[in-house]
């Protein structure tokens, strides 16, 4: 039945257009991806069979090559972009974030924007970061730690971005595609 099959996750349920993991047992959803047109809400609570679960997580990637995606709205209750697919099998580790940014190859999108009371997640200027000193980043056998820059919209039409003081580490694929940008000033809190 679908109950039992909730007991612990369930993968690629569709909810309003969106995909999602849903973790029955702390009414917990990390938000999968899915294909969008135009501006996008990310949701803070979805339902399925009469419960609510709180969107947490966004999976690096989620919305890989969705080119008609304008402008992103990331709410509050979501605390991390995950650099690992969860599974219906327990989560055996961490892999390497190739694509850690949730929105590469989204060719339209001018800017993200975060809720902001959300304590992990913040948007300066349109780009995405964790909150100062709160980002993780995995790669291989390093771990960093830090405020990180997560997503420079592929669609930003500035010519010139000069990343802020402060800033620790640039995830993998936080600038692809992006086609404007010809001067990138990188400061000298930089570790990765």
């Amino acid at each position: 039945s679908v109950s039992a099959f909730l007991l612990n996750r369930s993968s690629d349920l569709a909810i309003d257009g969106l995909n999602y993991y849903l973790y029955s047992t702390s009414h917990e959803a990390t938000l999968k991806g899915g294909t969008w047109t135009g501006e996008l809400d990310i949701p803070a609570e979805v339902s399925y069979n009469g419960q609510a679960y709180t969107v947490k997580d966004i999976v690096y990637s989620a919305f890989r090559n969705c080119k008609d995606l304008t402008k992103v709205r990331i709410p509050k209750t979501i605390e991390k972009v995950l650099n690992y697919y969860p599974t219906d099998d327990e989560i055996t580790g961490m892999v390497s974030p190739d694509h850690m940014n949730p929105f590469m190859g989204c060719t339209a999108l001018e800017s993200i924007e975060v809720d902001e009371e959300n304590p992990s997640l913040k948007s300066v200027d349109g780009v995405l970061f964790s909150q100062d000193g709160k980002g993780y980043y995995y790669y291989l056998t390093n771990s960093y730690y830090g405020t990180g820059l997560y997503c420079y919209p592929a669609g930003a039409r500035r010519e010139s971005y000069t990343i802020p003081d402060g800033v620790d580490w640039i995830g993998s694929g936080a600038f692809e595609h992006n086609q404007y940008i010809s001067t990138l000033t990188i400061p000298s809190s930089m570790k990765m």
